[in-house]
């Protein structure tokens, strides 16, 4: 379930940055005697790795969105189960600090993602 929710994030950043290449950049990488493996790993992953490493933090959030859910059902033990028992026992203290926990890993999940994002950026500063 999760896999099937993160997947479509991923496909669609990459297929968006694909057609954000520029066509003259293949042209000139066959002038200059590219193979198909040179435009794959020195023209394309380049120029698309910021549109995949943002659709990757957005497949983080979605699965991360998804996965406490589906721990709150049919599982035994997750932070989904944790806050289901926490509300039955009434310990709504506990249920507090597992809300806190989720969100402080959300938000570092996502801080490595944007620091991924800053650190394979490749714009020009004139």
């Amino acid at each position: 379930m999760i896999s099937m929710a993160a997947v479509w994030p991923v496909t669609f950043a990459t297929a968006n940055g694909l057609r954000k290449v520029d066509p003259s950049w293949f042209k000139v990488a066959r002038n200059l005697g590219a193979k198909s493996y040179h435009m794959l790993f020195y023209v394309i992953f380049p120029a698309i790795a910021m549109d995949i490493i943002t659709g990757i933090r957005l497949a983080l959030g979605v699965a991360w969105i998804v996965l406490v859910p589906a721990e709150y059902l049919g599982v035994t033990s997750g932070l989904g189960y944790s806050i289901n028992d926490a509300r039955d026992t009434l310990e709504y203290d506990r249920l507090a600090a597992i809300v806190l926990i989720i969100g402080i890993i959300g938000f570092a999940l996502d801080s490595i993602c944007l620091l991924l994002i800053k650190r394979t950026a490749w714009v020009r500063n004139d």
